[in-house]
Protein backbone atom coordinates (compact mmCIF):
# COMPACT_ATOMS: atom_id res chain seq x y z
CA UNK A 1 0.00 0.00 0.00
CA UNK A 2 2.71 2.35 1.04
CA UNK A 3 4.14 1.57 -2.82
CA UNK A 4 0.72 2.55 -4.32
CA UNK A 5 0.64 5.78 -2.46
CA UNK A 6 4.06 6.43 -3.48
CA UNK A 7 3.13 5.98 -6.90
CA UNK A 8 0.12 7.83 -6.79
CA UNK A 9 2.36 10.85 -5.05
CA UNK A 10 4.63 10.89 -8.53
CA UNK A 11 1.48 10.31 -10.84
CA UNK A 12 -0.13 13.40 -9.10
CA UNK A 13 2.63 16.03 -8.69
CA UNK A 14 4.30 16.90 -11.74
CA UNK A 15 7.71 17.97 -9.74
CA UNK A 16 7.99 15.17 -7.57
CA UNK A 17 11.26 13.68 -8.40
CA UNK A 18 11.60 9.86 -9.39
CA UNK A 19 14.91 9.79 -7.17
CA UNK A 20 13.06 10.81 -3.76
CA UNK A 21 10.33 8.09 -5.05
CA UNK A 22 13.39 5.58 -5.84
CA UNK A 23 14.64 6.19 -2.41
CA UNK A 24 12.14 5.54 -0.31
CA UNK A 25 11.31 2.16 -2.59
CA UNK A 26 14.42 0.99 -1.35
CA UNK A 27 14.46 2.19 1.93
CA UNK A 28 11.09 0.15 2.12
CA UNK A 29 12.48 -2.82 0.33
CA UNK A 30 15.80 -2.78 2.63
CA UNK A 31 13.24 -3.14 6.12
CA UNK A 32 12.69 -7.14 4.62
CA UNK A 33 16.45 -8.33 6.78
CA UNK A 34 15.52 -5.67 9.77
CA UNK A 35 11.78 -7.19 10.27
CA UNK A 36 13.39 -10.66 9.97
CA UNK A 37 16.40 -9.23 12.71
CA UNK A 38 13.57 -8.17 14.80
CA UNK A 39 11.47 -11.03 14.72
CA UNK A 40 14.07 -13.12 15.66
CA UNK A 41 14.94 -11.22 18.75
CA UNK A 42 11.53 -10.72 20.21
CA UNK A 43 9.95 -14.04 19.56
CA UNK A 44 11.02 -16.08 22.45
CA UNK A 45 10.52 -12.79 24.25
CA UNK A 46 6.84 -12.65 23.10
CA UNK A 47 7.06 -16.52 24.57
CA UNK A 48 8.09 -15.55 28.06
CA UNK A 49 5.48 -12.46 27.97
CA UNK A 50 2.45 -14.66 27.38
CA UNK A 51 2.37 -15.62 30.87
CA UNK A 52 2.11 -12.51 32.37
CA UNK A 53 -0.41 -11.32 29.54
CA UNK A 54 -2.46 -14.57 29.96
CA UNK A 55 -2.75 -14.00 33.73
CA UNK A 56 -4.21 -10.07 33.34
CA UNK A 57 -7.85 -9.62 32.90
CA UNK A 58 -7.09 -6.09 31.06
CA UNK A 59 -4.20 -4.94 28.94
CA UNK A 60 -3.17 -1.82 27.50
CA UNK A 61 -1.12 -1.03 24.36
CA UNK A 62 -0.02 2.49 23.83
CA UNK A 63 1.55 4.41 20.88
CA UNK A 64 1.39 8.07 19.04
CA UNK A 65 1.69 9.22 15.81
CA UNK A 66 2.00 6.74 13.20
CA UNK A 67 1.90 4.33 16.21
CA UNK A 68 -1.32 4.79 17.61
CA UNK A 69 -2.67 2.83 15.26
CA UNK A 70 -0.29 -0.16 15.87
CA UNK A 71 -1.53 0.35 19.61
CA UNK A 72 -4.61 -0.24 18.51
CA UNK A 73 -3.79 -3.50 15.97
CA UNK A 74 -1.95 -4.87 19.19
CA UNK A 75 -4.81 -4.09 21.42
CA UNK A 76 -7.05 -6.46 18.23
CA UNK A 77 -4.86 -9.12 17.94
CA UNK A 78 -4.82 -9.98 21.68
CA UNK A 79 -8.57 -9.55 21.94
CA UNK A 80 -9.09 -11.87 18.12
CA UNK A 81 -6.67 -14.69 19.37
CA UNK A 82 -6.49 -14.82 22.54
CA UNK A 83 -9.73 -13.75 23.98
CA UNK A 84 -8.25 -11.13 26.20
CA UNK A 85 -9.58 -7.52 26.37
CA UNK A 86 -7.19 -4.90 25.37
CA UNK A 87 -7.09 -1.58 24.34
CA UNK A 88 -5.36 0.75 21.90
CA UNK A 89 -4.91 4.48 23.08
CA UNK A 90 -2.49 7.04 22.66
CA UNK A 91 -0.05 8.09 24.53
CA UNK A 92 -1.32 11.18 26.18
CA UNK A 93 -5.17 10.22 26.50
CA UNK A 94 -3.51 6.98 28.40
CA UNK A 95 -1.85 9.43 31.07
CA UNK A 96 -5.19 11.48 31.41
CA UNK A 97 -7.84 8.34 31.40
CA UNK A 98 -6.80 4.89 31.70
CA UNK A 99 -3.49 5.43 34.05
CA UNK A 100 -6.32 5.64 36.68
CA UNK A 101 -8.02 2.26 35.81
CA UNK A 102 -7.38 -0.87 38.03
CA UNK A 103 -5.60 -3.84 38.32
CA UNK A 104 -2.61 -1.36 39.26
CA UNK A 105 -0.17 -4.20 37.75
CA UNK A 106 -2.09 -3.87 34.42
CA UNK A 107 0.41 -5.03 31.89
CA UNK A 108 0.81 -1.78 28.91
CA UNK A 109 3.07 -2.16 26.04
CA UNK A 110 4.67 1.19 25.39
CA UNK A 111 5.23 1.25 21.76
CA UNK A 112 7.98 3.90 21.01
CA UNK A 113 9.63 4.33 17.95
CA UNK A 114 13.11 6.87 17.38
CA UNK A 115 10.89 9.92 16.73
CA UNK A 116 9.11 12.91 17.83
CA UNK A 117 6.96 11.04 20.24
CA UNK A 118 9.95 8.67 22.27
CA UNK A 119 10.60 11.35 24.99
CA UNK A 120 6.95 11.53 25.96
CA UNK A 121 6.74 7.55 25.87
CA UNK A 122 9.87 7.50 28.32
CA UNK A 123 7.91 9.78 30.90
CA UNK A 124 4.77 7.70 30.39
CA UNK A 125 7.09 4.15 31.46
CA UNK A 126 8.27 5.98 33.97
CA UNK A 127 4.59 6.91 35.11
CA UNK A 128 3.22 3.98 34.61
CA UNK A 129 6.44 1.81 36.57
CA UNK A 130 5.66 4.22 39.32
CA UNK A 131 2.08 3.48 39.35
CA UNK A 132 2.30 -0.48 39.71
CA UNK A 133 2.16 -1.13 35.83
CA UNK A 134 4.10 -4.04 34.59
CA UNK A 135 5.46 -1.95 31.73
CA UNK A 136 6.84 -3.36 28.15
CA UNK A 137 8.63 -1.29 26.10
CA UNK A 138 8.51 -2.23 22.47
CA UNK A 139 11.72 0.04 21.49
CA UNK A 140 14.69 0.29 19.85
CA UNK A 141 16.81 -1.97 21.57
CA UNK A 142 19.71 1.12 21.57
CA UNK A 143 17.04 3.34 23.73
CA UNK A 144 17.75 3.56 27.14
CA UNK A 145 15.80 6.07 29.13
CA UNK A 146 12.36 4.57 28.46
CA UNK A 147 14.38 1.00 29.02
CA UNK A 148 15.36 1.83 32.37
CA UNK A 149 11.56 1.87 33.22
CA UNK A 150 10.64 -1.21 31.70
CA UNK A 151 9.63 -4.77 33.45
CA UNK A 152 10.43 -6.15 30.07
CA UNK A 153 11.46 -5.17 26.29
CA UNK A 154 10.81 -6.22 22.87
CA UNK A 155 13.99 -4.44 20.80
CA UNK A 156 13.43 -3.50 17.49
CA UNK A 157 16.51 -3.98 15.44
CA UNK A 158 17.42 -1.65 12.44
CA UNK A 159 16.29 2.39 11.37
CA UNK A 160 13.51 2.98 9.94
CA UNK A 161 11.72 6.87 9.55
CA UNK A 162 9.35 7.57 11.78
CA UNK A 163 6.57 6.93 9.21
CA UNK A 164 7.29 3.74 8.58
CA UNK A 165 7.73 2.40 11.93
CA UNK A 166 4.71 0.27 12.16
CA UNK A 167 6.61 -1.75 9.83
CA UNK A 168 8.88 -3.16 12.39
CA UNK A 169 6.77 -2.20 15.45
CA UNK A 170 3.72 -4.62 15.13
CA UNK A 171 5.77 -7.52 14.63
CA UNK A 172 5.81 -8.14 18.46
CA UNK A 173 1.92 -8.04 18.18
CA UNK A 174 0.90 -11.30 16.41
CA UNK A 175 3.60 -13.32 18.51
CA UNK A 176 2.32 -12.38 21.52
CA UNK A 177 -1.56 -13.02 20.76
CA UNK A 178 -0.40 -16.52 19.94
CA UNK A 179 1.69 -17.72 22.39
CA UNK A 180 -0.97 -15.87 25.08
CA UNK A 181 -3.71 -17.95 23.20
CA UNK A 182 -1.82 -21.59 23.31
CA UNK A 183 -1.01 -20.29 27.16
CA UNK A 184 -4.43 -20.44 27.61
CA UNK A 185 -5.75 -22.89 25.49
CA UNK A 186 -7.70 -21.13 23.30
CA UNK A 187 -8.91 -20.59 19.81
CA UNK A 188 -8.94 -17.25 17.63
CA UNK A 189 -12.51 -15.76 17.52
CA UNK A 190 -13.46 -17.69 20.47
CA UNK A 191 -13.80 -20.96 17.78
CA UNK A 192 -13.50 -23.18 20.69
CA UNK A 193 -16.82 -22.13 22.21
CA UNK A 194 -19.77 -24.20 21.94
CA UNK A 195 -22.84 -22.40 19.82
CA UNK A 196 -26.07 -22.02 22.13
Amino acid sequence: MLLIALQLAQARRADSSEAVAASLRRELSGLADTMDATTKAIKERCARLAEVIAKAPVVTMVGSGPNHGTAQYGAAKLAEAAGVFAAGQDLEEWSHVERFAYPVDMPVFVIAPPGRSQQRAARLAEQASRLGRHVIAVVDGNETDLIAHADAVLPVHGAVREEFSPLLYHLFAGYTASYTAQRLERLPFQADRSSS
